[in-house]
């Protein structure tokens, strides 16, 4: 939503405390669940009807409401101009490109980089191995059996 010249996320603003709600309020889920499918339905068709492309504009959400209520839709015609919008379409749908395009790459970048992971921890290692005590009670024991051996050998006999 746009206030002047600042956008304001009004559909996350409204998500948060829903959800806060839903939290402290369980038994309500079932009904979030349809609110929230009908809530993006409408938000993806306001997004449609302020497409800068005429043409490709969808019919707003007040038309269909008053065909449910009274049976016909309400009569209203648009002229549409030569090239109405054009230049915004043509911005609109190289920047709808360029973020696929960004995105796209982001993604592979990605996944390059997840099997050069999956690459380096699959190879195995091997050095040679030299054992080496660091249990200082298994040291301890090791150097006085060293100590008392020749002891040992003398009092058998």
């Amino acid at each position: 939503m746009q206030v002047g010249q600042m956008y304001l996320p009004l559909h996350s603003a409204v998500a948060f405390f829903g959800g806060i709600y839903l939290v402290e309020r369980p038994h309500l889920l079932p009904g979030f669940f349809f609110l929230g499918i009908a809530w993006m339905m409408i938000a993806n068709m306001n997004i449609r009807t302020h497409h800068p492309d005429p043409w490709n504009r969808s019919l707003t959400f007040t038309y269909f409401f008053s065909v449910l209520f009274t049976g016909e839709p309400p009569i209203s015609y648009t002229k549409i101009d030569k090239y109405e919008g054009h230049e915004e379409k043509v911005r609109y749908e190289l920047n709808w490109k360029n973020r696929i395009e960004t995105d796209l790459d982001a993604a592979n970048r990605a996944w390059e980089l997840q099997e050069e992971m999956n690459k380096v921890g699959n190879e195995e290692l091997h050095t040679a191995e030299e054992k080496v005590e660091h249990d200082p009670v298994a040291i301890a024991m090791n150097s006085l059996a060293s100590r008392l051996f020749p002891m040992q050998k003398r009092l058998r006999g």
